[in-house]
């Protein structure tokens, strides 16, 4: 059976050394962030599915309802979250992508 700890690093499988870190390339990071920020602001804003997504999930709240400030700091904030952490697991992406396809049609 595999060894889930890497010799080389110093670290368990999984475990982000210091050297990932330095060669992690931010310019992607921020780039990959603010397009998945701007993607899922178009994405629920009025012209697409906003309304449509609102009813659905049962919100009352009027679209724009809450400080403009927070609503899209926060909303960036988890697009750089999400983007440091799956910037480099690009197939695991697919692999969730196909998890999610076989558990919706499942349903």
């Amino acid at each position: 059976m595999p060894s889930l700890y890497n010799k080389k690093t110093n670290t368990l499988l999984g475990e982000v050394s210091e050297a990932d870190v330095q060669q992690l390339n931010l310019v992607a990071v921020l780039v990959a962030a603010l397009s998945s920020f701007m993607l899922g602001g178009l994405w629920y804003s009025k012209a697409l599915f906003g309304p449509t997504w609102q009813r659905l999930a049962g919100d009352a709240r009027k679209m724009g309802e809450g400080h403009p400030a927070k609503v899209f700091g926060l909303s960036f904030v988890f697009a750089l979250v999400a983007a440091l952490w799956l910037i480099d697991g690009g197939y695991h992406t697919l692999q969730l992508l196909i998890y999610g396809l076989i558990l919706g049609l499942w349903r």
